[in-house]
C-alpha cells in the first residue's frame, strides 16, 4: 500500500514531465519542417543562405539529443523552470534561426551586376606646351572592344556579377579629345586636314579578394595623327590596382573606371612626340 502511495505522489510529476518533453518534441519538428522547406530548393554548398541554413541542424540536433539523451539531467531541473519559459526559449530560438536565413536569402538578391558609363572626360594638359593658334583638328573616336563585359566583381562570400560598360565610349573619347586641343590652343572642327583618331582599344577589371579587395584596371588607348602624308601613332596605356575594406559599390566602380581612361587619354595629350608632330607647319 505504501508503494502504491508513492507511486500515486510522484506520478503527477512524472505527468509534467512527459508533457514538457512532448512539447519539445513539437517544437523540434516544427523547426526541422521549417528548415526542410526553406533548403528545398536551395544549394547550400555555393551561397551565404546555405551558410546560415546550414546552422539550423545544429539547434534542431542539440533537442533531438537533449529529447532522447539527456532526460535525466534534465529532469532535476524540470520542477524549476515553468512551461512558459521554456515555450519561450525554444520559440525564441526558431524566431532567431529563421530570421538569419531569410536576412541572409535577401542579401544574395542584392549582389547585382553593375552597369557603368563614362563620364565627361577633362583630360590634364601641360599648360606651358600650345598648339598653333590656327591649327584646325578634326577628331574620330572608335570603341574597339570585343565586348560590353569588363570583367567581374566579387564579394567576401564567393559571390560574382558581371561589371558592363554597355554602350559604346566613342562619344565620352571624342568630348574628351576635343576638350584637350582647346586647353591646347587648337580647333576642333567636322573636317579638317589634321585627323586625329582615338581609339579605346581594352579595358579590363579583375577583383581579388584577400584582408582586403583588390581591382586590378586595365585601360589600353592608340592615338593616330594624320597630318597631309604624314603619320604618328601611340598607344598609352593605364595600369592601376584600387583596394577596398569592402566590395566596391557602383559609385566606386564608375570613379575608378572613368580615372583610369581618364589618366589613359591624359597621357596622350602630354606626348612630346603627338604634340611636335601637331605643331609641324
Amino acid at each position: 500500500m505504501g508503494r502504491m502511495q508513492r507511486n500515486l505522489r510522484t506520478s503527477p510529476k512524472r505527468l509534467w514531465l512527459s508533457e514538457r518533453f512532448k512539447f519539445k518534441a513539437t517544437i523540434t519538428d516544427m523547426l526541422v519542417a521549417c528548415r526542410k522547406s526553406l533548403t528545398k530548393n536551395l544549394d547550400r554548398s555555393k551561397s551565404p543562405a546555405g551558410w546560415a541554413l546550414n546552422r539550423l541542424p545544429a539547434l534542431s540536433g542539440s533537442l533531438v539529443r537533449t529529447r532522447h539523451s539527456s532526460a535525466l539531467p534534465f529532469a532535476h531541473q524540470a520542477v524549476l523552470v515553468p512551461t512558459e519559459k521554456v515555450r519561450g526559449l525554444f520559440a525564441g530560438s526558431l524566431i532567431v534561426s529563421l530570421t538569419t536565413a531569410l536576412l541572409m536569402l535577401s542579401g544574395c538578391s542584392t549582389f547585382n551586376p553593375h552597369q557603368l558609363s563614362i563620364e565627361p572626360l577633362h583630360p590634364s594638359v601641360n599648360q606651358q606646351i600650345s598648339l598653333p593658334a590656327e591649327l584646325e583638328v578634326e577628331v574620330i573616336s572608335k570603341d574597339m572592344r570585343s565586348s560590353a563585359l569588363i570583367g567581374f566583381r566579387i564579394s567576401r562570400l564567393s559571390d560574382r556579377a558581371e561589371v558592363n560598360l554597355p554602350l559604346p565610349a566613342t562619344q565620352a573619347l571624342t568630348d574628351g579629345a576635343k576638350v584637350a586641343l582647346v586647353k591646347l590652343g587648337a580647333t576642333p572642327t567636322l573636317s579638317a586636314d589634321t585627323k586625329l583618331t582615338i581609339i579605346l582599344e581594352e579595358l579590363e577589371y579583375a577583383a581579388t579578394q584577400k584582408a582586403l579587395q583588390s581591382v586590378q584596371l586595365s585601360a589600353s588607348i592608340k592615338v593616330t595623327a594624320d597630318k597631309y602624308d604624314q603619320q604618328y601613332s601611340g598607344n598609352y596605356q593605364t595600369d592601376k590596382e584600387y583596394q577596398f575594406a569592402t566590395t566596391p559599390s557602383l559609385k566606386d566602380n564608375q570613379e575608378i573606371v572613368n580615372e583610369v581612361i581618364l589618366m589613359s587619354i591624359s597621357r596622350a595629350f602630354n606626348d612630346p612626340q603627338l604634340i611636335n608632330f601637331l605643331q609641324q607647319p
